[in-house]
């Protein structure tokens, strides 16, 4: 009986009054205890003692405003001489001296059927009416077992306005086709004041809301695998020979991001529904190149061919913080456990709208050149300079090249050189350690959510589960011609030497759904 009745406990129909959910929680179950003790304690029999006694009557009168409260009873099946109004209708006072004279043995039991509790009146007239259908069963006069037809009754309910008592008020028989709809049929749509309640089971599928809007937030891990391109390859004639070039990797990924939806859940029971609406996610993490070494032909601001050798001063990282905007669409599934708690699944596709990176790089470098020049005729040492610069492709350069480099010049001298226009340099940071990378979009992604779900109130549902996501993003269109650095304080983020992006995230998501209708 309890479990039936906490399940009928419509708690969007109270929601208006100025009072605290636990002061309806108590309500609640101080009705649920009334309604049991009336369907106990109307046998005016005692556990241990199968007669009618004076304390079975003072603890059934006790539930009542008053003696003089209407109770139903039809007494005609079990004592034919009461006349017709005492059968259908008679105080508490006169239904227990009727009860303790002529029935002592009081009736064996009372089987409740169906039941519906309404709390409309609550708002505005402190009552709560509770519908019942039962079966009750006696013994005669005579010992003959009797039982009486179904009956159904309305039990109107007094609340005190602080919500403290609740008291029944009259307890009259109604026509039993009020009753008319089936447990099956049961379902938490608001009932229409002045229509009958409906009958209700235990476990009756308890919310079936069709139209939701949900926001969640999410936060967890984020790994990313990257393609690079061998961009050493885009240096005017490298030296293969004396490339060292190790390709970016990401790691220490993590994942904030929220997405706010409507949904919309199809049939009686509102199971299966679909859902879109937008997401957006932040995502962070380090890309890091460990080492970097190119030798190549260049040219200097007087026109002068040489070798340019350029080798990462240590390992360059860059903290990367992407955004992207995207649009959900997903096949949605929810059930219920009881009428608390429940389970929600959703899958689907992402639809990226945008996505855009922003990098702050520890990137510093060492800017060395090599120069040799054409030979002709000899001099003193066998040797003559016609003072022509030209590129040496040699992995070893040759002894009489002139190389500038920190194992030759001092910082300061090499800082000199730099004043005269030679593009050389220690230890160099580029000019702007910070940016910004577009990706392409369009990209379409996939992400898969379980979660338990707890109702806080009707229409109102908590949800707390997992997540996994997984999406990739194209970059091709930033790599042509792509160099990390050439000039002393050029820099071009590594993102833009990645051809694609594939990325994957898991955590928690922590939503909330709001009914609508």
């Amino acid at each position: 009986m309890k479990k039936i009745l906490i399940l009928l406990l419509v708690l969007g129909s109270v929601a208006t009054q100025a009072q605290t959910s636990d002061q309806y929680l108590s309500l609640f179950n101080k009705i649920d205890a009334l309604v049991n003790n009336y369907i106990e304690y109307a046998t005016l029999n005692t556990v241990d003692q199968p007669k009618v006694t004076d304390a079975s009557v003072s603890r059934f009168i006790g539930l009542f405003t008053s003696d003089h409260a209407m109770v139903d009873f039809d007494m005609k099946k079990f004592i034919p001489e009461v006349t017709f109004h005492e059968a259908t209708c008679m105080t508490v006072k006169r239904y227990c001296e009727i009860l303790a004279t002529r029935n002592p043995t009081g009736l064996k039991s009372v089987k409740l059927i169906k039941a519906d509790i309404d709390y409309k009146p609550l708002q505005r007239e402190n009552k709560v009416r509770v519908l019942l259908q039962k079966k009750m069963v006696g013994i005669s006069l005579k010992g003959a077992p009797l039982e009486s037809s179904d009956n159904t009754v309305m039990m109107t309910l007094i609340v005190s306005d602080n919500m403290s008592t609740v008291k029944i008020d009259s307890v009259i028989i109604v026509d039993p086709r009020i009753m008319k709809r089936t447990s099956a049929e049961t379902t938490d749509e608001e009932q229409i004041p002045g229509k009958p309640a409906r009958p209700a089971t235990p476990h009756a599928h308890s919310n079936v809301s069709h139209l939701y809007v949900a926001i969640n937030a999410k936060g967890g891990t984020l790994s990313e695998s990257v393609t690079a391109l061998d961009f050493t390859k885009n240096y005017n004639s490298v030296i293969g020979a004396n490339t060292v070039y190790s390709a970016p990797h990401f790691s220490s990924g993590n994942t904030f991001g929220f997405d706010a939806q409507l949904e919309y859940y199809f049939g009686k029971k509102a199971t299966i529904g679909l859902g879109t609406g937008i997401a957006y996610f932040s995502q962070g993490g380090t890309m890091q190149m460990d080492n970097f070494h190119v030798e190549y032909k260049a040219t200097d601001a007087q026109n002068n061919t040489y070798r340019q050798v350029v080798t990462a001063a240590n390992a360059i990282s860059e903290k990367i913080k992407t955004t992207s905007l995207n649009i959900p669409i997903l096949l949605k599934f929810k059930t219920k456990f009881n009428d608390k708690w429940g389970f929600a699944a959703d899958a689907g596709v992402l639809f990226n709208l945008s996505v855009s990176n922003s990098y702050t790089t520890n990137a510093a470098f060492n800017y060395g050149a090599i120069y040799a020049f054409n030979v002709s005729g000899s001099n003193a040492n066998g040797q003559h300079y016609d003072g022509a610069a030209v590129y040496d492709q040699n992995a070893t350069p040759a002894r009489e090249d002139w190389i500038i480099s920190g194992a030759n010049y001092s910082a300061d001298q090499i800082a000199a050189l730099n004043g005269k226009g030679y593009n050389v340099g220690l230890n160099k940071a580029p000019s702007s350690n910070s940016g910004t990378v577009s990706f392409a979009t369009g990209s379409i992604g996939f992400i898969v959510q379980p979660a338990l779900t707890y109702k806080i109130s009707k229409g109102f549902l908590l949800d707390l589960g997992a997540y996994y996501m997984s999406q990739s993003f194209s970059n091709s269109a930033n790599n042509k011609n792509y160099l990390l650095t050439d000039k002393v304080g050029s820099y071009n983020s590594m993102l833009n030497s990645l051809s694609g992006v594939s990325a994957s995230s898991f955590g928690i998501n922590l939503g909330v759904k709001i009914s609508i209708i």
